[in-house]
C-alpha cells in the first residue's frame, strides 16, 4: 500500500535539480562535464582491470545505493547521457564516471583516491535524496522502496521516460465463472504482485477474479510495444526456483538482463535489505554491488545466482539502438481472447 501512494506521488510537481556542490570535487566534475560529447561509457585501457566504487550504507541507505547503482551501469543511460540532461540521473552517470576515474587514477595511494571517489558518490547522493525526499517522503535513517526510487528518477525526464516506457495488455479468463479480464497499460515499470515463476516473455499473475472472487486465476501479459529499456518490479518475488533466462528474443529485438537489485532478510539485525548486480554484456561478467562490503568492486567470470524468491527489480536493455518499436507479433484485443462455451460470458475491459 506504501509503495502504491508513492508511486502517485511521481506527477508531484517538479523539484529543480540540486546542482552538485562540493568544492574539492566541483572543479574535476566541471572539466569533466565540459568533455563530455555524446555518452558516458567508462573508459577502459587494454589489459587494465578496472576497481569501481561503491556507495557506503549509512542510515539504512540501501534502497537509494542499489537504484543509483544499477542506473550508472545502464548501456543505453551512458549511451544518451547528453540527451538526458538536465536529470538526477545525469547526474548520477557523470559523477560516478568521475569517481571511478578519480579511484583508479593514483595507484601509489588507493587508500586515498578510495576516499576520494567516496566523496563525489556521498555529494550526488545527497543530491539525489534531497530531490526525493519531498516525493516520496523518505527520512534519513528508515528503511525505503528502491522501486520507488527508481520510478521517480526515470519519470522526472521525458527523455529517460521514453527509453522504458512500454505498452501491454493483460488478458484473462476466470476458471470458475470465464469472466473475461482485457486491461491495457502502459508503464515505466512493470509491477507484478503474484506471480507463476517469471518469465520475460511469458508473463502470468495471479489475481482474484472482479465476478466470483476467486483468487490466484491467470493474467497473460502481452506487449504492445518493446522499449529500449524494460524493467519489472517484484512485489513478492518472481515466483519459486532459480531464474535462468539471462537473454530473450521477441520477434527480432533481442534483449539482456544488465542489471537486478535483489532483497535478502538480514538476522542481525532483523531487516531486508537491498544488493544489486550489474552486467557487462558484451564479455558476459558479473559485478556484486552490496553496500555491506567496504572494498572497491571489480567484474568476474560466471553468472550470479538468481533465486526468484529474492528478485526486487530486473532491468533488460535491447541490444540494438532502434529505441521503442511496435511488436509486430501482437494481435488486437479480442483476438486475444478464447473461446468459452458460455454464451453470457461478462467481459471486462480495464485500463491501468
Amino acid at each position: 500500500m506504501e509503495e502504491k501512494k508513492k508511486e502517485k506521488a511521481m506527477d508531484a510537481k517538479e523539484i529543480e535539480i540540486i546542482e552538485i556542490s562540493s568544492n574539492c570535487h566541483s572543479e574535476k566534475i566541471t572539466d569533466q562535464k565540459s568533455s563530455e560529447k555524446k555518452s558516458l561509457k567508462f573508459n577502459q585501457k587494454e589489459n587494465v582491470i578496472l576497481k569501481y566504487p561503491m556507495w557506503n550504507n549509512i542510515s539504512n541507505l540501501c534502497w537509494l545505493n542499489s537504484s543509483m547503482i544499477l542506473l550508472a551501469h545502464s548501456k543505453i543511460l551512458r549511451r544518451l547521457a547528453e540527451d538526458i540532461s538536465p536529470s538526477q540521473i545525469y547526474n548520477i552517470l557523470l559523477c560516478y564516471k568521475v569517481a571511478i576515474a578519480v579511484m583508479n587514477g593514483d595507484a601509489s595511494d588507493q587508500d586515498s583516491s578510495t576516499h576520494e571517489a567516496g566523496i563525489i558518490l556521498t555529494d550526488v547522493r545527497k543530491s539525489v535524496f534531497e530531490y526525493l525526499r519531498p516525493i516520496i517522503k523518505c527520512v534519513k535513517g528508515k528503511p525505503d522502496s528502491a522501486f520507488c526510487a527508481l520510478l521517480n528518477l526515470i519519470s522526472e525526464n521525458k527523455e529517460i521516460q521514453n527509453l522504458f516506457k512500454v505498452e501491454f495488455t493483460k488478458v484473462g479468463k476466470c476458471a470458475n465463472c470465464c469472466a473475461t479480464r482485457v486491461i491495457n497499460s502502459e508503464k515505466t515499470i512493470i509491477t507484478l504482485s503474484k506471480i507463476q515463476p517469471f518469465n520475460p516473455i511469458h508473463i502470468i499473475s495471479l489475481s482474484k477474479c472482479p465476478v466470483c472472487e476467486v483468487p490466484d486465476q491467470e493474467l497473460r501479459y502481452v506487449y504492445k510495444t518493446l522499449p529500449q529499456c524494460l524493467m519489472f518490479h517484484f512485489e513478492k518475488g518472481a515466483g519459486r526456483g532459480i531464474f535462468k533466462s539471462l537473454d530473450f528474443k521477441i520477434n527480432d529485438r533481442e534483449y539482456k538482463l544488465t542489471g537486478f537489485i535483489k532483497l535478502v532478510q538480514l538476522n542481525d539485525p532483523p531487516v531486508g535489505h537491498f544488493i544489486a548486480s550489474v552486467r557487462k554484456v558484451f564479455h558476459d561478467n558479473w559485478m556484486d554491488c552490496d553496500d555491506l562490503i567496504h572494498e572497491p568492486l571489480q567484474f568476474y567470470e560466471g553468472h550470479p545466482y538468481l533465486n526468484l524468491r529474492q528478485i526486487h527489480i530486473l532491468m533488460f536493455e535491447a541490444m540494438d539502438n532502434k529505441g521503442t518499436i511496435p511488436n509486430a507479433s501482437y494481435k488486437d484485443d479480442s483476438s486475444l481472447i478464447g473461446d468459452c462455451n458460455s454464451s453470457n460470458i461478462p467481459i471486462i475491459d480495464l485500463s491501468d
